[in-house]
């Protein structure tokens, strides 16, 4: 047989009632709980009986006992199966409860660790962002001096060759050395 699931169970977990198959593990919970309702409302019936009732001879005992059983077979008969399925209901929804929340508290740990990953890669993120952009700065400050630098060689170039042109225009003799010359 094969329960809801569609796990193969051995054939002696499987009994039957009227042909339908049912597993054994679910029905001893009906029995039992029958068993005890049927016991405990035949107790209290007779308890009644002996209270309510006059003296009674012997012979007068067994039936006084036995009749109220059929209605106590046939009320324990309907009240033990609705009352093992709402407290396997009861049950289940509280373990479905627990599921959940146990659930919710896993994804919430989850969470908080995803976030402080995230916020420990953007710490280094922006750890590495600032030397990157130092290095980049420096790279750049360098550039810029060596630009500057060229600039004010070609300057000093320049105004010498303008004063060499000059005094070579005008007949004067030029003995200034080139810039390059007064570095060293």
């Amino acid at each position: 047989m094969q329960d809801g699931r569609g796990n193969r169970d051995e054939e002696s977990e499987w009994g039957s009632i009227f042909g339908l198959p049912i597993p054994i593990r679910r029905l001893r919970w009906h029995f039992w709980v029958f068993g005890a309702s049927v016991t405990a409302m035949t107790g209290v019936n007779i308890a009644a009986r002996l209270a309510a009732a006059p003296v009674l001879r012997w012979y007068q005992i067994p039936p006084a006992i036995t009749a109220d059983i059929i209605p106590t077979v046939i009320f324990c008969g309907v009240f033990s199966p609705i009352s093992v399925e709402a407290t396997a209901m009861v049950i289940a929804a509280y373990y479905q409860r627990e599921q959940r929340r146990k659930q919710r508290v896993e994804r919430q740990k989850l969470l908080e660790e995803h976030k402080k990953e995230r916020e420990k890669a953007q710490t280094e993120g922006r750890e590495e962002g600032r030397e990157e952009g130092r290095e980049e700065g420096r790279e750049e400050g360098r550039e810029e001096g060596r630009e500057e630098g060229r600039a004010e060689s070609n300057a000093a170039w320049r105004e010498w060759l303008a004063r060499m042109q000059a005094a070579q225009a005008s007949g004067e003799p030029f003995d200034e050395p080139p810039p390059d010359s007064n570095d060293a």
